[in-house]
């Protein structure tokens, strides 16, 4: 039976000493990576604060706002 079986404790810890992690992101990934992160975040609350003031007319924005990005990225 597959699920019976268990793998003794010296076995696991044999395996893992042999196995270490390396650091493979360097200062400008770890710096460009925490920038996606407060931009990411900041999409999702101001979103919020947008739809509050702007009430349906927000789509609209959205709407504008997508179409001058592709322009942009096309460009």
């Amino acid at each position: 039976m597959i699920f019976g079986r268990v793998k003794p404790l010296d076995a696991i810890l044999a395996a893992a000493e042999g196995k270490s992690l390396h650091r493979t992101l360097g200062a400008f990934q770890l710096t460009l990576f925490g920038i996606g992160s407060v931009i990411g975040t900041g999409i999702f609350v101001l979103t919020a604060a947008g739809a509050q003031k702007a009430g349906p007319g927000l789509m609209l924005a959205f709407a504008i706002a997508g179409a001058i990005c592709i322009v942009a990225a096309l460009c």
